[in-house]
């Protein structure tokens, strides 16, 4: 079975710097399982051996920036991560997945209840976002800002539910197919004294990201 292409996106800012995306890779690159394919989609150069960058085609606003992914100019499954995510163990299990999944929210706001942080993309899953996006980005990106009126004003995350949702797409959640491989460094390590047992996967929502903890985790708990 062919692995999935791992992906991230960088659009370059004061907070999110080509040393993430070094950092995202030299952690996927240490717990996957045969040949890595490693991508970028960015819009400054990464130069790292590896990682094999693809220009932004749209220069969409902090994480809209994410909708790139959806271009069909890229090709295959992937498997895509925040840059503010942590690797700390053998991802067979996402490497494995061929179902669309995402992360419950660990708050849940009206109707939306995932996150985008962590995705298992399957190419045909892909189609009715990018047609979805592309007519009126701007509008999309103005209705579902955070803040704004309705049950998926949350972003891009919002936005991807709902068209998946009205396109009868199911979306499978990571915490019930990767049960305890996955934990908020908020919700969970920190409130819980370090990272979990069997923790594959930490990620980030907000402040602080992981370089603002000198990418040092709370070592793991024993149960």
């Amino acid at each position: 079975m062919t692995s999935p292409t791992v992906a991230c996106v960088l659009r370059a800012s004061k907070d999110f710097r080509p040393s993430a995306v070094v950092r995202l890779y030299e952690g996927v690159r240490a717990n996957w399982t045969g040949p890595l394919d490693f991508m970028c989609l960015t819009d400054t150069p990464i130069n790292h051996e590896g990682v094999r960058e693809v220009p932004l085609r749209r220069p969409w606003p902090g994480y809209w920036s994410k909708l790139n992914l959806f271009h069909p100019s890229i090709k295959g499954d992937l498997l895509y991560f925040d840059l503010d995510v942590m690797v700390v163990g053998s991802l067979a299990d996402f490497q494995a997945t061929r179902w669309l999944t995402m992360l419950r929210a660990l708050v849940p706001r009206r109707c939306s209840g995932v996150n985008s942080s962590i995705m298992a993309l399957p190419a045909e899953a892909r189609v009715p976002i990018w047609k979805a996006f592309r007519k009126t980005p701007a509008q999309l990106i103005k209705a579902h800002t955070w803040g704004a009126k309705g049950p998926y004003a949350r972003g891009d995350q919002g936005f991807l539910e709902m068209t998946w949702k009205r396109e009868r797409w199911p979306v499978a959640l990571w915490q019930t197919q990767c049960p305890g491989q996955v934990e908020s460094y908020k919700g969970v390590t920190l409130k819980n004294g370090g990272v979990g047992k069997n923790t594959r996967v930490v990620y980030f929502h907000g402040k602080p990201r992981p370089w603002g903890i000198g990418w040092k985790l709370p070592e793991r708990r024993t149960a």
